[in-house]
């Protein structure tokens, strides 16, 4: 393989990244607009209450929006192995064009 080979191999697998992480990143942005709309009541604890409504909030709102984000990013891997094994057969294919045409 050739340098030139390395470095389109390189792009490609960036590009992915950068796509993977792009989507878990408004993903994950997303989620944390949707707590703070849910909580636009006014504080009003301002007493001591042993931390029980921190606990109800971790919970109740927190977990299951990590527990959501955990589903989407194994998603977006399985996505992402997906989309590397049809660039690995384009790439395949690509040289054994520019083979044959050599």
């Amino acid at each position: 393989m050739s340098s030139s080979d390395i470095a389109t191999i390189i792009a490609a697998y960036t590009g992915v990244a950068v796509i993977v992480g792009g989507v878990a990143w408004k993903l994950f942005k997303n989620a944390v607009n949707k707590a703070l709309e849910g909580n636009s009541e006014p504080i009003n604890e301002l007493r001591h209450n042993g931390g029980s409504s921190l606990l109800d909030v971790v919970k109740l709102q927190i977990l299951p929006m990590v527990t959501e984000l955990r589903t989407d990013v194994k998603e977006l891997r399985e996505n992402q192995i997906v989309i590397s094994e049809n660039v690995s057969k384009l790439e395949g294919r690509f040289e054994q064009h520019v083979d044959e045409a050599e």
